[in-house]
């Protein structure tokens, strides 16, 4: 059996497997890229929000620092604003 032979053989015993994982990779694309996407945007929408979040929550507890401050309010450790 000379080399090329052996290729031919084996190209032929491959083929069935080259086919079913060009259908799994098929399905893949179709069904789980999109929801992977999907995820993505979902997260990187609520990273956003948080981010945007974080800085109004610590603007509003730098203006009611000041309030507290004045008053002589003393926040216990558990209610403070971690940063």
């Amino acid at each position: 059996m000379t080399d090329n032979d052996f290729k031919k053989l084996l190209d032929q015993a491959l083929e069935p497997i080259k086919k079913d994982l060009q259908e799994v990779k098929e399905t893949q694309e179709e069904r789980v890229l999109p929801s992977v996407i999907h995820t993505e945007t979902v997260l990187e929408g609520y990273a956003d929000s948080y981010k945007t979040n974080k800085k109004n929550i610590e603007r509003l507890d730098e203006r009611l620092s000041k309030f507290e401050g004045d008053a002589g309010v003393i926040l216990p450790p558990e209610l403070a604003i971690q940063r």
